[in-house]
C-alpha cells in the first residue's frame, strides 16, 4: 500500500544505453539523489546515457499521459505494447476491469530510433507485483520490395565518400530482373567509372575503372539472385558473387574515389533496371562468405558486430516517395524518381526456404487484424 515507484516494459534493449522503457508511476516524488521529480501517469522514454544511477536524468521522454493516472493497489491491468523498429511505430494501450484506460496513439521516435531488441518486465523499488498470462510474438510481416518500371525509374543515392566505399567495402542487393533486354544497371556513378549491371545475356558485370569483372553463369530470370561486390583495400582483391558464390575477382583493382553521387537502377547511358530489388545494404569492409550468409538471414540492427561496419540499409519495407530511407542510425536516405513503387515481395517465401529471414529480430508488430504482440496481466 505504501509503494508509489515505478512499473513497466522495456524494449528494444541493444545495451544499457539504448533501450525503450515503457514505465508506471502511481504519484508524485522528489529523488533527492538526482534531484529529479517523476510525476504520476504512463511515459515512454528512450536511455541516452549509459549511466545507471542517474537514470531519471538520462531518459529522454517520448511520451508522457496527459491524464497523470496513476496506478491503484491490489487492482489488476491489462497491457498491451506494439513495437515495429523499422517503421519506429511504438503504440501503448492499458486495460483495466471496466475497459481502456490508457492508449498512447500511434509514436514514431525521429530522433535516432533503436531499432528492436531484447525485451522484459521492469520494477523499480516495488514489491509484490503479480505477473500472469505474459506473451509475446512476432507475427509474420508483409515484406516489400521497390518495383523499377524500366523506362524512367531510379534512385539517387549519396556518394561513395559518405556510404564510406573508398577503402574495404561490400554492396549487397537481392534482385528479381524481369527480362534480359539491353543493360539492366544496378548501382552505378554517373560517369561510370564504377558500375554493377546485368548485361543483355543476363550476365551479372561489374565496371571499375579499369577492371572489369564478369559473373560466370546467368542470373535467374524472374527469380530473386543475391548479388554483391567486395573490396579488400589491404590485397586490392575486388570480387563480385551471385547467390552467395564467388563468380569473378581481380587481385590488381584500384580503389573507389567516391566523389559522385551513385544511381540505383539507371546508368550514364538511360538503360534503367526492370524488375524489383530488396535488402540494399553498404558495409565499409570486405564481408566475408561466411558473413554474407549470417547477415541474410538475422537481424542488423542491434548486433554490434553488424552496425560497427554496416553504412546504410535499405530494406524497401519504408520506401516512401520520395525518400528510401535508411534502417541504420547513419540516417542516409536515397532519393526516388520515376514511378517507383512499394510493393509485397516474395523474396522471405523464396529465398529463405520458408524460414523468417529476420528470426532473431524482437521485431514487435501487428496489423488492424491481429492480436497485442506484447502483454502482460498484473496485480500491484
Amino acid at each position: 500500500e505504501l509503494d508509489d515507484d515505478f512499473v513497466g516494459i522495456v524494449f528494444s534493449y541493444q545495451s544499457s544505453d539504448a533501450f525503450y522503457m515503457a514505465h508506471w508511476k502511481k504519484s508524485t516524488e522528489r529523488y533527492l539523489a538526482t534531484h529529479h521529480t517523476a510525476y504520476p501517469g504512463w511515459s515512454i522514454s528512450k536511455n541516452v546515457q549509459n549511466d545507471i544511477t542517474a537514470w531519471l536524468n538520462t531518459l529522454y521522454r517520448i511520451w508522457h499521459d496527459a491524464s497523470n493516472l496513476g496506478w491503484s493497489s491490489r487492482v489488476a491491468y491489462r497491457w498491451s505494447l506494439i513495437h515495429r523498429p523499422k517503421q519506429g511505430l511504438i503504440r501503448l494501450r492499458v486495460y483495466s476491469s471496466t475497459g481502456l484506460i490508457v492508449d498512447s496513439g500511434d509514436l514514431k521516435d525521429t530522433s535516432s530510433p533503436v531499432r528492436g531488441g531484447r525485451l522484459g518486465l521492469y520494477s523499480f523499488l516495488l514489491s509484490d507485483i503479480v505477473w500472469s498470462q505474459i506473451s509475446f510474438k512476432c507475427p509474420e510481416k508483409l515484406d516489400y520490395a521497390l518495383v523499377f518500371d524500366g523506362l524512367d525509374d531510379f534512385v539517387h543515392l549519396p556518394n561513395g565518400n559518405t556510404l564510406k566505399l573508398t577503402q574495404s567495402f561490400t554492396i549487397e542487393l537481392w534482385a528479381r530482373p524481369v527480362g534480359f533486354q539491353g543493360i539492366q544497371p544496378l548501382v552505378c556513378s554517373p560517369d561510370r567509372t564504377f558500375c554493377l549491371f546485368i548485361d543483355s545475356d543476363g550476365i551479372l558485370q561489374l565496371i571499375l575503372y579499369s577492371v572489369n569483372l564478369r559473373s560466370q553463369r546467368r542470373l535467374s530470370d524472374g527469380n530473386w539472385n543475391h548479388i554483391a561486390i567486395r573490396l579488400d583495400e589491404n590485397s586490392r582483391r575486388l570480387a563480385i558473387l551471385v547467390n552467395f558464390t564467388e563468380s569473378d575477382s581481380s587481385l590488381s583493382s584500384p580503389t573507389f574515389q567516391g566523389q559522385e553521387k551513385l544511381y540505383l537502377g539507371r546508368d550514364r547511358d538511360l538503360n534503367f533496371f526492370q524488375g524489383q530489388m530488396e535488402e540494399l545494404r553498404f558495409w565499409s569492409r570486405s564481408q566475408s562468405d561466411s558473413e554474407l550468409s549470417f547477415y541474410r538471414k538475422r537481424s542488423t540492427f542491434y548486433d554490434s558486430r553488424a552496425t560497427a561496419f554496416l553504412t546504410a540499409h535499405f530494406s524497401m519495407d519504408s520506401a516512401n516517395s520520395p525518400h528510401l530511407e535508411d534502417l541504420t542510425q547513419n540516417g542516409i536516405q536515397g532519393l526516388i524518381y520515376g514511378n517507383a513503387r512499394r510493393r509485397p515481395s516474395t523474396l522471405d517465401l523464396t529465398a529463405y526456404q520458408g524460414r523468417r529471414r529476420r528470426h532473431t529480430e524482437d521485431s514487435l508488430w501487428e496489423d488492424q487484424a491481429s492480436e497485442p504482440t506484447v502483454s502482460a496481466h498484473t496485480e500491484l
